[in-house]
């Protein structure tokens, strides 16, 4: 006797109609009549006899259906709390995300990580750059994701991604009608510059470029949000300096477009995964993530 062969009992019994059970069961009529007739032959009596009405039960079957029904039920029950259990067993993983990281790269990354690590469950948090070593050392989240490294003992730093900054702005822009292969830093510094605001490890490295090559800005507008800055580019205000990884949808599109700094290219824009060597019990499985996480950054 086998779940299969109870679960067929009870559609017939629903049913009343040979057919119809097999077409609700998604099974050929003959494999439904034989599990029917193996069903019988193991609970030694006729479970069901046809007349000019149909189908119905025998006072055999009539006996054995409570039974069926109770052991059906309790599967069931069975299935639903064993697959909450499962569910509540996930390690749960708190991810701190910039902004930036967040809405540019994510919504690809995270279909992957699910698929990856099915027994995971994640949790991200928006969190600024500036923020996210104090997060991992409050043991407010188990990883993070950093745009430098620090020197800390407790925390260990690994290299997930390396892109180089371009000049955006919209194709029509003044700008971008001039060149059709590079920009200097000297040219972007003459426009109005869309940035994150100074409080972001971004910008700073931003700062340090210009203050290197002894540039300053002629206008800036300060903004915390990349979606806002990708649609004031979109707009034609302005330029801005990126990686592309932050746009990819707006260069495929024809949206954005983006000129490398030269000839003297400006410092990488660095993504580093952060995590407490103190939680020494999540430790593997965070190297694991981190492993998947610098995977598909090298194959995008």
């Amino acid at each position: 006797m086998n779940l299969d062969q109870l679960l067929t009992f009870i559609e017939v019994e629903k049913t009343r109609n040979f057919s119809r059970a097999a077409e609700n069961l998604f099974l050929p009529q003959p494999t439904l009549s034989n599990r029917i007739r193996s069903l019988e032959q193991e609970l030694g009596g006729q479970l069901f006899e046809r007349d000019s009405r149909g189908v119905r039960l025998t006072e055999f079957g009539k006996m054995a259906l409570p039974y069926v029904a109770s052991i059906v039920s309790q599967w069931a029950e069975l299935n639903h709390n064993l697959r909450n259990y499962r569910e509540n067993l996930k390690k749960t993983f708190r991810i701190g995300i910039p902004f930036a990281f967040f809405t540019s790269v994510m919504p690809r990354l995270l279909p992957r990580l699910i698929e990856r690590f099915p027994y995971m469950s994640f949790s991200f948090t928006n969190i600024l750059t500036s923020n996210i070593i104090d997060e991992i050392q409050n043991h407010a989240i188990d990883l993070g994701i950093t745009a430098y490294e620090v020197v800390n003992p407790q925390i260990a730093f690994h290299k997930i991604d390396e892109q180089e900054v371009s000049a955006v702005m919209a194709p029509f822009y003044p700008l971008a009608r001039q060149t059709d292969k590079s920009v200097s830093l000297a040219q972007v510094a003459a426009e109005p510059l869309v940035l994150f605001g100074k409080n972001t490890a971004y910008r700073i490295q931003i700062d340090n470029e210009f203050r290197k090559r002894q540039l300053r800005y002629v206008e800036l507008i300060e903004i915390n949000e990349i979606n806002t800055i990708i649609g004031i580019l979109k707009g034609g205000i302005g330029v801005s300096l990126l990686p592309n990884r932050f746009i990819e949808m707006e260069l495929q599109t024809g949206e954005l477009v983006s000129f490398p700094i030269r000839p003297e290219p400006m410092k990488p824009f660095q993504t580093f995964a952060a995590y407490s060597t103190v939680d020494s019990a999540k430790i593997p499985d965070i190297k694991s993530i981190i492993d998947e996480m610098t995977s598909f950054f090298s194959e995008t």
